[in-house]
């Protein structure tokens, strides 16, 4: 689709979604959100205690400050990511890697 006609000229608001989808960066958009939304998506007390670290390939890193904490993350790591996925509206993350 082109960006462009005079036929059907197009509002910045669509225009920029269409560029920002054709060029990948909706989905990093949604991605950057992931440590903004952290604490909703695992409580104050787990987001007390852990921190997002990187997103690559669909890989969540977390950082943790104890062996319990990196066990109960580990634990919920599915609920975790179905919760992310749900929020985000699209399945982004596949795995959850807890250091």
């Amino acid at each position: 689709m082109p960006l462009f006609s005079n036929k059907d000229p197009k509002s910045i608001k669509t225009i920029m979604e269409m560029i920002t989808k054709q060029s990948g960066l909706d989905v990093k958009l949604r991605e950057a959100s992931i440590p903004d939304i952290w604490v909703e998506i695992v409580g104050e007390m787990i987001n007390t205690h852990s921190k997002v670290i990187n997103i690559t390939s669909g890989k969540l890193f977390i950082s943790t400050d104890s062996s319990t904490w990196k066990a109960e993350i580990f634990l919920r790591r599915q609920e975790i990511i179905d919760k992310i996925n749900n929020r985000l509206g699209k399945p982004h993350i596949k795995e959850l890697i807890v250091r």
